[in-house]
This record gives C-alpha cells, structure tokens and sequence, in this order.
C-alpha cells in the first residue's frame, strides 16, 4: 500500500526519502522528486493556499502534511485509496522526525541527507505499530487464515 516517504525543506532540500519497494514506487531521482513537490507546495503558497495536501492519480495518492516551525514537508506516495491511513501515518512520522532531529532542523544551513538515514528503524517501527494496510488486503489475508486453519489435514491418532 505504502510506496515512498519524502521529507524534505520547503525549499526542495532533500532530507530523507524511502521506497518501500512495492508495485507502483516513484522510481525517479528522490532529489528530483523533492524539489518538484516543494515548487508545487511553493506555487500553491503563492496563489493564496496554505499549501497542497494531496494530489490523486489513476493509480497513486501523494499526501502531504507541514511542519511550519521547521520548514518541513512530509509526503507519503500511496494506492489511491489509502487517503486516512496515510494522513494519520503522516502525522505520526513528523512527530518523530522533528522529537528526533529537533536541534539540527533549528539551524537551516546544517541539514544533511546523510545525517538523517538512522531515522529507518522509527519509520520501521511506526509503520509496525500502525495497520496501513487496506480493508480489501485485511479481509482476503484473514480469510485465507480461516481456510488454511480449516483445510489442513488432521494427524491420524
């Protein structure tokens, strides 16, 4: 369901990315992506919005959620129908960023990518803690327990 995580500066600077490996992933540049995301985010300012909050394909749903204080931009890429789970994802994943990274977001000018690549093992244990998988996915894996629970042959006694 989830595809990629964006965190990046307003400005495009790209602080974090990650690609959950799935159909449906943004294979182009996360730096690419990054700046393409902040020039729409920017754009959307200018004209009077507080900014986008998400954009839908055919296929995808780019959700975003701000952090003003810092500057920050966070964007999830998802199936289409994963709106809510994403948005509560989303805030969980700021939360934790910023708590983690707060002393060096406060200065603008030492933001590194490389810096942030430790922040893995609390994405990882965030999206554990949270179920964002989609209804139809739950079902058919909850099924498929029940059956093989039920079709397995009995041990003769």
């Amino acid at each position: 369901m989830l595809h990629n995580l964006y965190i990046f500066h307003s400005t495009g600077k790209l602080l974090y990315s990650y690609d959950w490996m799935e159909e449906g992933s943004v294979k182009e540049d996360p730096v690419l992506v990054s700046g393409f995301l902040s020039a729409i985010w920017m754009f959307a300012q200018k004209i009077g919005s507080q900014g986008v909050r998400s954009i839908q394909t055919e296929n995808s749903l780019l959700v975003g959620i701000a952090s003003p204080k810092y500057s920050l931009l966070f964007v999830l890429v998802a199936k289409a129908d994963a709106s809510t789970a994403c948005k509560n994802l989303l805030g969980r994943i700021r939360q934790s960023f910023i708590q983690k990274y707060r002393k060096q977001l406060a200065d603008e000018e030492a933001l590194f990518y490389e810096d942030f690549h430790e922040w893995v093992a609390n994405l990882e244990n965030i999206t554990e803690e949270m179920d964002v998988s989609p209804v139809e996915s739950v079902m058919k894996r909850f099924l498929k327990d029940i059956v093989d629970g039920t079709t397995k042959e009995k041990p003769d006694k």
